[in-house]
């Protein structure tokens, strides 16, 4: 038998939760697969409604918690203690499931032996928007084969062995509560403890893009932010910033800003390729000002 708790942080979306909910609800899974769903909510009492009514038609066991403090990665830990399946899997609550998604994961982790497996997020954009934004990197993320070793770390439709996330105290990082990047951190330092993470081609969730994130504000913050915490991260992992992980980041960096402003300054206004140099601008912005210390708090 598989044990599988689903773990959703919540915070004011509560259309979107219903609609991940409803979509778990039409999940195809074997006869041998247990499955039950936590949401904490990060705004008191706000999906409660929401959640009672699901539960009451749903096949699963489904629990509701909250927690007062403004901080996702608090948010994350109490699903993660309050879980009971020997798997967990992490969805959005601005995402909504295939049918298969689940077992389409489980299928990955047994086939590869994996502590972890990242699956697809396809974007679904609300409003009508220029090409350059339905295009972007920026929502549009790789699919990569089922199995290839993962470099990109996040908990938005990814699935874990409960087991591999008691090694790191937490599990998620608070301080990274309000910048984001606590998933990543947590990956990264379970990788190094010798965590096998895969990807998964197959097993989609979809990713509402609403007409506020569809623009370019909001994108170079974002960008600007994981630059910050992709180089925070580094220097807490390694323990210094005199260390030569760090100064090689920092030097990759630099090399990238001076190569990107010309395509910037230069390029054609609104074009795919000026938006892609823009985000790798301020990514590698931000990665220097990580290395600096600073820490940009992400707007909910």
């Amino acid at each position: 038998m598989t044990t599988c708790t689903v773990c959703i942080a919540t915070y004011k979306r509560n259309k979107g939760l219903r609609d991940l909910l409803e979509s778990l609800e039409r999940q195809v899974l074997e006869p041998d697969v247990v499955v039950d769903i936590i949401v904490v909510d990060n705004d008191p009492d706000s999906a409660r409604d929401t959640v009672d009514e699901f539960r009451k038609a749903s096949r699963f066991d489904v629990h509701y918690y909250t927690q007062a403090e403004q901080n996702i990665s608090l948010t994350r830990n109490l699903a993660v203690r309050m879980a009971v399946g020997d798997l967990i899997w992490f969805v959005d609550d601005d995402e909504t499931a295939t049918p298969a998604a689940l077992s389409e994961l489980l299928e990955a982790m047994k086939r590869f032996d994996a502590d972890g497996v990242f699956g697809p997020v396809l974007p679904k954009f609300e409003g009508n928007h220029p090409s350059w934004i339905l295009t972007s990197s920026a929502f549009n993320r790789s699919i990569h084969e089922t199995g290839r070793r993962a470099r990109a770390f996040r908990t938005s439709n990814t699935l874990v062995r409960a087991a591999v996330l008691q090694k790191v105290p937490g599990p998620f990082d608070p301080s990274y509560g309000l910048s984001g990047g606590a998933d990543s951190m947590l990956f990264r330092q379970l990788e190094l403890l010798g965590a096998k993470f895969i990807d998964c081609g197959e097993g989609a969730v979809v990713e509402t893009v609403p007409e506020s994130r569809a623009n370019w504000p909001w994108i170079r913050d974002r960008v600007r932010r994981q630059g910050q915490n992709h180089a925070r991260q580094t220097v807490s992992l390694t323990g210094s910033v005199a260390n030569p992980s760090v100064l090689a980041l920092l030097v990759k960096a630099t090399v990238q800003i001076v190569a990107m402003a010309p395509i910037v300054a230069l390029g054609k206004r609104h074009s795919h390729r000026r938006a892609e140099a823009h985000m790798r601008l301020w990514s590698n912005i931000g990665k220097v000002e990580g290395v600096a210390g600073v820490v940009t708090t992400r707007s909910l």
